[in-house]
Parts: C-alpha cells; sequence; structure tokens
C-alpha cells in the first residue's frame, strides 16, 4: 500500500465522528453542532486536498492548507472564549481571535514577500497550535476544578479534542516544507481523530 493511499484512509476516518454527530445532530447542543459543522468542513479541506494531491494538481494545496489555518484557529480560539469556565481565559481567547488574522496577513502573505520564502505557513501554524494549546489546557483544568463531573460535559471533551489537537499537531507543522513532513503528514490526521 502506498503512503498516499494510507494517508487517504486514515484520513477518511475522521468520518467515524462525524458520522456519529451527524445522525444526533438534531439532539445536540449548540456547542457540539458547532464543533460537528468544524469537523465537516475540517474533513471536506482534507478530502480536497487528499484528491488534489492523489491527482498531481498540487498547485492549490497550500493555499488551501493557508486557509483552512486561518479558519481552524478562529475556531478554536472562539469556541474557546465561548465555552471557557473562566473570564480570564474567555477574554484571552477574544482578544486573540482579533488578533488572528493580522498576524496570519504577517505570517503567510507579507513574511514570504520579504524573505522569499514559499509560505510562513509553519510559523502562523505552530505559534496558533503553541498558543491554543495552552489555552485549551489551562480551560481543561478549570473545568475539573469548577465541575463535580466533566465526563457529560460536551464543552470539557471538545476542549480536550482541541488540546490534543493542537500540542500534537504542531510538532508536525514544524516540519512543513522539509521532506520529512511528506513521511510524516499523516499522523495529523491520526492526532485529529484522537
Amino acid at each position: 500500500m502506498s503512503q498516499l493511499n494510507l494517508r487517504g484512509i486514515l484520513g477518511l476516518t475522521i468520518f467515524i465522528p462525524l458520522i456519529i454527530g451527524l445522525v444526533r445532530f438534531d439532539r445536540t447542543d449548540r456547542v457540539s453542532r458547532s464543533f460537528i459543522f468544524f469537523i465537516a468542513v475540517g474533513s471536506l479541506v482534507d478530502l480536497v486536498m487528499w484528491g488534489l494531491i492523489y491527482l498531481e494538481k498540487t498547485r492549490y494545496v497550500l493555499l488551501i492548507f493557508n486557509s483552512y489555518s486561518l479558519v481552524e484557529a478562529l475556531f478554536f480560539f472562539w469556541f474557546l472564549w465561548g465555552t471557557a469556565p473562566i473570564d480570564s481565559t474567555k477574554t484571552i481567547s477574544k482578544v486573540l481571535m482579533y488578533f488572528t488574522v493580522p498576524f496570519w496577513i504577517v505570517c503567510v502573505l507579507i513574511f514570504p514577500q520579504l524573505t522569499k520564502q514559499i509560505s510562513g505557513s509553519a510559523a502562523f501554524a505552530t505559534v496558533y497550535y503553541i498558543i491554543t494549546s495552552f489555552l485549551a489546557g489551562f480551560a481543561l483544568l478549570q473545568f475539573v476544578e469548577n465541575e463535580k463531573s466533566v465526563f457529560s460535559n460536551s464543552s470539557f471533551w471538545f476542549t480536550l479534542g482541541i488540546f490534543f489537537c493542537s500540542f500534537c499537531t504542531f510538532y508536525i507543522t514544524t516540519f512543513l516544507q522539509t521532506f520529512i513532513s511528506h513521511q510524516i503528514w499523516f499522523l495529523n490526521n491520526v492526532f485529529n481523530i484522537i
């Protein structure tokens, strides 16, 4: 089995929680619905990127990746702003959400022009993954300290997912635009599933 096919199969496994979420969509709360929608968008982006790579039409892959990175960062900050149990985490998330677009413009559009690099997406992704992993970790501690049982709280589980996604994926994104990124990118899908 080629590595491209393995990446595709691992990428398709995200449909398991997506299908479960869509089946239960009408019985879920606003937080769960927003996360299901986010997973649907992410799944579509993964499928499009995988298809373009498979068809060897990679001209737009970086553009799609950079655009989705912006959407993902905005969603993570918005989600933490809306669900964190403590006002300080909400405030930090809100402020960071407003700084995300200008920071993305600097990293992805301006920085490459000044340095003659292909993209500054690795810098953007690494920074927002580090920040969201710390914020999500802090929010998780707040959930555990403030609630008797966190197991029935969907915000806790989605925040845990953001933590795992951010904390694990930023290691992989630091390898973007290197040879090793092509060898380990499928791990991105594994971390996102967890």
